[in-house]
């Protein structure tokens, strides 16, 4: 095809686009009905511009198609509807094109070289009109695509070549690559993002570049970095200039970059956060901005000093009477990246802290979060919170106070609470900010949030101030107050406590007995249902908690299952789940009284997920546990086997959800049973009514030859192992019944299935290891030793 098919294209091409209609730079009009002549030509460079990538290079870089190019980029600017942008378009199409098109590294650079293309750009671009969106956009492809080749082949010069003529190529073809640089810089500074976003991959790739020079031939950190201040001890707003690694011209390309960037990332003056399109003009902005971010990122790495400069200039521009939003939050948008870039790049001498404490305290003191505007009241809770360990008490209670009040937490916005509330719980559990908590200091915030924590307010009644949060809100900062509560000593913990969970205790319990409550009105059921969310979140803030509140858990604990027996839904099912969860963790084995009820309860009506997650959380707390959990396990294991049981019976579908659930189920239980076996209640399991279902259970597993259930056979396998070798290391007097099912009824199974011909040695997840019948094998061999190989060969005859 490409030896007969494309030289007739490209004469088509040649014939269409030699048409005396398509304008030039001597004659730029468009003759009386020429329009259509105009618009195949555009047509046609578009062709051209898919074709290049795969057609011979000399086609489309022949005359008069070179000569062509070049004269429709200097045309003037184009009315809305002579067509003449299509063809400026298609020209740069199609020189992007060629540029990209693959081929070995010489012969691209005598392309290069051959294109000579920078003197051309440079020629077009004051010509250019910023309004022109799309060819501004396609013109940046064409700058983007020319820079990068030319950066791109400065690192791969051959190295067979002498070494003076790699060092002129290469010298060449960087030299031309940062003589660009002052271009790019315009067209990333365009003001719209489209035009912008053409040339982000040649400027990231530029500056990784850097980076790699500075790892592989200098230092990456740069020299110290100095606060001046004056003979008052104020800091002074400038930096000492680290030294870094990289010539004058790419400094002087740093700092430009920097100034780029704090442009390109701020909000549109006009950016109306009200407007219906408002969601959907704000995420592609900040798509937009994650790619700036992650360049500003890279920029930081390699000019750490330069970045801490650069943003300490910016400092007086975070002001509340600067009327320029997007000023102010462009500011801590940066300052925000900045301690990033810094964590990554490994950068933090001494002063850099000091830095941060400075700036943070600005922020804090000119009560930014103050500020009349969503977006800077937003980045203001990011920032605050990243850096609140950067304050000193006085400014740590005045930000506090900031985030409980109409500025904050009581903002008539929603967005603004909410992120107020997850922050604010961010900033309490942080480790290194507990110094800030004095007894009395979390005392004061716990009695502000109460008010805000109220949970008695039951459909149809009257709104109130607790009524401003939703109920994953109220979860932070009920986590947030429980952790302030463990700083409290003994007696105001548990008047604290009581503060915040006894009116809603009490509402539950006054609920629970009455017999004017709904329970089947889906309004009240989401009441409740929030309610013992917020008891999980209120006990998840609790991990080491004094003995006096341990009472107090034990009622919230009785007040969910009372809840769940009233509400049997599937969430309100999980949520309950989650206070037993977390009530574990704090009362530890104190929950132990609390967990036969909690069975029956979350077994009732439960299907699917819900046996998965039951038998995750008993695994969990076994495991915890362990011997601790043998007193309590004899009256719950029944149970669970009746539940398995009944399940595992159950007919369902080959291959359907319903019997990939039953598997996990099927898997889960045994597992249950290992954990069990494993942690020294064996008596357990003998000793259970369901002994020897149990064990036929596991032993009919251990014959089945399906692949869906190697996971639960390798289970199997591991608890009868695990019994045979606590009966070697502890044998007792005389043979049990144990002895005599492991001999007479798990041993032939176990023969039966090693020399079974589908049998695999091999690990069930392919790994390099024993398979567990394997292993029981051996540990059969070793507890009944000349009678087991006895055995053994009565099975093989």
């Amino acid at each position: 095809m490409k030896e007969s098919c494309i030289p007739w294209a490209a004469d088509l091409w040649v014939f269409v686009l030699s048409n005396p209609a398509i304008p030039t730079p001597a004659n730029p009009n468009v003759p009386h009905g020429g329009a259509g002549v105009v618009e195949l030509g555009g047509m046609t460079l578009d062709v051209m511009s898919r074709y290049a990538p795969w057609v011979d290079i000399g086609i489309v870089t022949k005359e008069p198609f070179i000569s062509l190019y070049f004269s429709l980029l200097a045309l003037p600017n184009p009315r809305s509807d002579d067509g003449i942008d299509g063809l400026k378009q298609g020209a740069c199409a199609c020189l992007s094109a060629i540029i990209q098109k693959g081929m070995p590294t010489l012969e691209k650079i005598r392309l290069l070289q051959f294109l000579n293309l920078k003197d051309v750009l440079y020629k077009v671009a004051p010509s250019l009109n910023p309004e022109e969106v799309d060819f501004m956009s396609s013109f940046g492809k064409l700058v983007n695509a020319y820079a990068g080749a030319c950066m791109k082949r400065s690192r791969d010069v051959p190295h067979d070549l002498p070494e003076d003529e790699q060092e002129r190529l290469r010298t060449g073809a960087w030299g031309i690559a940062e003589d660009m640089l002052p271009l790019v810089f315009d067209l990333l500074n365009h003001e719209y993002d489209d035009v912008s976003e053409t040339c982000l991959e040649f400027v990231s790739d530029y500056v990784n570049i850097l980076k790699q020079n500075q790892t592989q031939f200098g230092d990456t950190r740069g020299g110290p970095m100095r606060l001046k201040r004056d003979k008052d001890g104020k800091v002074d707003q400038s930096f000492q200039m680290p030294k870094v690694n990289i010539t004058e011209i790419q400094q002087k390309a740093v700092n430009e970059l920097f100034r780029v960037l704090s442009k390109k990332i701020r909000y549109d003056p006009d950016f109306d956060f009200n407007s219906p399109r408002a969601g959907d003009e704000e995420k592609e902005f900040q798509d937009f901005r994650t790619s700036l971010s992650r360049l500003f990122h890279a920029c930081i790495a390699l000019a750490p000093g330069q970045a801490c400069q650069f943003i300490n200039e910016l400092v007086p521009s975070c002001s509340l009477k600067n009327p320029s939003f997007p000023e102010v939050e462009g500011f801590l948008k940066l300052f925000y990246i900045l301690y990033e870039g810094l964590s990554r790049a490994l950068f933090e001498p001494p002063d850099v802290k000091e830095f941060f404490r400075y700036v943070v305290t600005h922020i804090v003191t000119e009560n930014i979060i103050s500020y009349p505007n969503i977006a800077v009241k937003l980045m203001c809770l990011d920032v605050i919170k990243r850096f609140s360990a950067y304050l000193q008490p006085q400014h740590f209670t005045a930000m506090c106070a900031s985030f409980l009040d109409e500025r904050s937490l009581r903002f008539p916005v929603p967005k603004i609470r909410s992120r107020t509330a997850y922050q604010f719980m961010k900033i309490c559990t942080e480790k290194d900010n507990k110094i800030f908590f004095t007894p009395d200091f979390c005392q004061e915030i716990i009695k502000h949030l109460a008010p805000v924590l109220d949970m008695t307010v039951l459909p149809g009644q009257p709104e109130t101030v607790a009524c401003l949060l939703d109920c994953t809100d109220k979860g932070y900062l009920f986590q947030t107050c429980s952790t302030l509560l463990q700083l409290l000593p003994p007696e105001i913990c548990l008047q604290g406590t009581e503060m915040i969970m006894g009116n809603s205790m009490k509402h539950c319990e006054t609920a629970l007995k009455s017999q004017d409550v709904d329970w089947n009105n889906l309004e009240v059921i989401k009441h409740f249902e929030d309610i013992v969310v917020v008891c999980a979140h209120f006990l998840k803030g609790f991990n080491h908690p004094p003995e006096s509140i341990l009472p107090f858990i034990g009622v919230i604990v009785e007040r969910a299952l009372q809840l769940l027996e009233k509400v049997q839904t599937a969430l309100m099912r999980a949520h309950v789940l989650q206070v037993l969860q977390r009530a574990v963790q704090s009362i530890g084995d104190q929950f132990f009284p609390y967990l036969s009820t909690s069975l029956h309860l979350l077994f009732r009506g439960c299907k699917g997920e819900d046996f998965t997650r039951i038998f995750i959380f008993l695994n969990q707390m076994t495991n915890t546990y362990k011997a601790k959990v043998a007193g309590v396990m004899g009256e719950v294991f029944d149970l669970l086997y009746q539940v398995a049981a009944d399940n595992l019976s159950r007919n369902v579908s080959a291959n359907s959800q319903e019997e990939r659930e039953q598997f996990e189920l099927h898997y889960y239980f045994f597992l249950f049973v290992s954990h069990l076996v494993q942690h020294n209640c064996a008596g357990v399991l003998i000793n259970s009514k369901k002994a020897s279902e149990t064990f036929g259970m596991l032993l009919q597993t251990m014959k089945e030859p399906a692949p869906k259930v190697l996971k639960c056979q390798r289970t199997a396998s591991l608890i009868f192992k695990t019994l045979c070798d606590q009966l070697v290391a502890n044998p007792p007097p005389s043979p049990t019944p144990l002895h005599h099912f492991l001999f007479n009824e798990v041993l032939p199974v176990v023969f039966r299935v090693l020399f079974h011909p589908l049998f695999d040695v091999s690990c069930p997840d392919g790994r390099m290891c024993i398979n567990p019948i394997v292993e029981l094998h051996i540990s059969l061999i070793c507890l009944f030793g000349d009678d087991g190989m006895g055995a053994a060969g009565g099975v093989m005859g």
